[in-house]
Parts: C-alpha cells; structure tokens; sequence
C-alpha cells in the first residue's frame, strides 16, 4: 500500500511539472530541463531591465562540493518566488517564472525532504547574500537546473566546512601613533584643568579662614 501510495505521488509530480514545462517524462527519471524552454530565461533576462538587481541567497561550489544542488535548489526557488511577486497575475513574466519555479519544486520532491532541510542547516553559515544583474541571476538559475535535471533523486550525504569566524580588523603602526597622541592630548588637558582647580581650591580656603 505504501509502495503503491508512492507511485501515485510520483505520478502527480510528474503530470504537474508536465503541465507546466513539458520538460521531464514520467518514466520515473527527470530528463535534462536544458530543452527548448531554456529560451524562456533568456526572454525573461531580457524582458527584466539589466541593471535591475535581483536578491538571492547561494554558496559557492568550492564551499558547497558535492551537496553544491542541495544546498542551492530551494533557495533558487525562494527567490524566483520573490521576483514573481514582482510582477501582476496576468504578466507573462511571471507564468515564465512559475514554470520554473513548478520545475525546481518537482526536483526537490524527488530528493528527501528532511535531509535537505538538515543539509541545508548545516551549512547555514556559509550561505552569502547577493544581489545580482539579470543576466547573471538567469545564468545561475540555469546552471542549478542543469545539475538537477542530471541528478537521478540520490542524495549524497557530505559535510560542510567549518564555519569562518570574523577576522580582526589589520592593525597599523599608523593606528598606534594616532591612540597615543590622544591619550597625551587628554593627559594634557586634564592637566591643564588641574592647576586652576588647585588654586581655586587654596584661594577658597584663604577666604574662609
């Protein structure tokens, strides 16, 4: 009954994704979303002025390695999430983001959904926010549903780096110099406040003897 349950759900992912991108076979394996709808996100990098800047959350390869989809797939999403909001119901522009936003869903259904999330806690730390040009957001989008489209729903355990801590800021003989001669300036000052107080003090006390 379970089994039988999970060939329905896999179904239903598979007649979605179709429904929107025609891009995938339900044969039980996601085919390469690199067909012809990959003309769609040069029309949206086109349509999206290219000074425009679009926020979205990513780690590097390096620091990602072989959880690099992983940890990236649901924030592509998210952010494609985001920009649709941009724009109204009936713009073409977000029917264009949808599609692609039903194929990012569809691979992550295919993936455990606890281990992403763990994974994705896990290397919480190493998580950089940008704020990309069109061309270059569009080019990352399409870079993860290359990988994804190319992965068979296995999913690869690794660990992260560790977490980098802040570094202090460089310190210069300049710096050294300059916190010394306002300690002296201060010292200076006081002393300078000192003597007259002294004074006022004696000549408070020859008045009232």
């Amino acid at each position: 009954m379970f089994h039988m349950r999970e060939i329905k759900i896999g179904e239903s992912i598979c007649v979605i994704v179709l429904l929107f991108s025609g891009l995938v076979t339900c044969s039980g394996v996601f085919g390469s979303p690199l067909t012809d709808d990959v003309a769609t996100l040069e029309t949206l990098s086109e349509n999206i002025p290219s000074d425009y800047r679009i926020p979205i959350d990513f780690i590097t390869k390096d620091v990602g390695g072989a959880c690099w989809l992983y940890v990236n797939l649901y924030k592509v999403e998210s952010s494609l999430r985001t920009l649709a909001l941009k724009f109204g119901n009936l713009s073409t522009n977000k029917a264009n983001i949808t599609i692609f936003i039903t194929m990012l869903q569809g691979f992550r259904f295919t993936l455990e959904g606890e281990e992403l999330e763990v994974t994705m806690q896990t290397f919480e730390c190493h998580y950089k926010r940008v704020k990309w040009p069109t061309r270059r957001y569009f080019n990352h989008v399409k870079e993860v549903l290359a990988v994804a489209g190319s992965t068979l729903g296995e999913f690869r355990h690794c660990t992260p780096p560790p977490c980098q801590t802040p570094a202090a800021p460089p310190f210069t003989p300049g710096q050294s110099r300059q916190k010394n001669g306002m300690n002296g300036a201060i010292h200076g000052l006081l002393a300078v406040l000192i003597i007259p107080c002294m004074a006022l003090l004696v000549l408070s006390v020859k008045i009232v003897s």
